[in-house]
């Protein structure tokens, strides 16, 4: 059996408790060790009502506020991840598996990213 090579989100604890760490989600796919992972800027909301363009999350800068429509559930990240495989994946919190993987670009390693600070892009 292949190693899985995981990036595990993990959610900090708030309030007093500073034990109360939880595992939110975990994305799995790259067939290498995980060498750099970055979270979007902002934060995203998808429409209430479910669409054929669903899977495009609309971006909210972080901190503004939402129509009362809005649950909580309906807010997610988006965060990058590359490894030693040479490939980057982007994942959208709520999705099982990555939004898109960028393969065959690189030859070596891909040792850090950036987001721009409007969210918009993805420095590799």
């Amino acid at each position: 059996r292949k190693p899985a090579h995981i990036a595990a989100v993990v959610r900090r604890p708030t309030g007093h408790d500073l034990t109360d760490w939880k595992q939110e989600v975990d994305f799995v796919g790259h067939k290498a060790p995980l060498v750099v992972s970055r979270f979007n800027p902002l934060l995203f909301w998808r429409p209430k009502k479910e669409t054929k363009a669903a899977d495009e999350a609309s971006p909210s800068p972080s901190g503004a506020k939402k129509s009362k429509e809005m649950r909580a559930g309906d807010v997610l990240s988006c965060c990058a991840i590359a490894g030693q495989d040479n490939n980057v994946s982007v994942w959208l919190t709520t999705r099982p598996k990555a939004l898109f993987i960028v393969k065959d670009l690189f030859e070596q390693d891909v040792l850090d990213l950036a987001w721009s600070p409007d969210g918009l892009t993805l420095l590799l």
